[in-house]
């Protein structure tokens, strides 16, 4: 078989998958983001507090000199480090991913998350944020949602390794992380992170 046949295979395939994937809309799923500064950084994460462990029992830490990865549980604080020192921070499970990333003195937020669990009642005097279903839409988007999961790591490749997630209790090879990509017409919109697994075999 061609180079140029396995290629169109394997979009063929894509598609396929894409077309017989669930359907999900403003009734399914949460699309939130925002803003906010470095001072508020403590309380905003204090708001996520009770879905950290129950619902987003994965930490992906970006700080200054060091990136890392925790699992978290219901007595661990939203805010692993002083927020100077914080350069991305990711929270995230089954039910819901929450992204922040810092812009100079700013933090800029996004949140995918499953519509029917629960999440915190933002106060949106304190912490203004948009909603993406309730943008002005000639018509509303509808996404398709396609699981996918991607090596972290392989043992035998000395370029990538596990020492960032130390303590966590992950395999040392075959590690993959989940995602769900969320598709406009083919396209990838957004992807939310689900968690780490073991690769499985046959």
């Amino acid at each position: 078989m061609s180079k140029e046949m396995k290629a169109a295979d394997f979009v063929g395939q894509a598609f396929a998958r894409a077309g017989q994937a669930r359907v999900v809309g403003t009734e399914e799923l949460h699309i939130w983001g925002g803003q906010f500064s470095e001072n508020s950084a403590l309380a905003f994460l204090d708001a996520w507090q009770d879905a950290l462990g129950r619902q987003m029992t994965w930490r992906m830490v970006e700080e200054v000199s060091d990136f890392y990865v925790q699992q978290v549980g219901p007595g661990d604080s939203t805010l692993p480090c002083e927020p100077f020192q914080l350069e991305r921070l990711r929270l995230f499970g089954e039910d819901g991913d929450l992204e922040i990333r810092r812009d100079m003195a700013d933090f800029h937020w996004r949140f995918i998350g499953e519509a029917a669990k629960t999440w915190p009642a933002l106060d949106g005097e304190t912490f203004p944020y948009q909603d993406f279903w309730k943008t002005p839409w000639p018509s509303p988007p509808v996404f398709r949602e396609v699981e996918q999961s991607y090596y972290q790591w392989r043992l035998q490749d000395d370029r990538v390794t596990n020492t960032w997630s130390h303590g966590t209790g992950l395999p040392v090879e075959g590690v993959v992380l989940r995602q769900k990509h969320y598709l406009d017409n083919g396209r990838v919109a957004f992807v939310r992170y689900v968690g780490f697994m073991e690769e499985k075999h046959g």
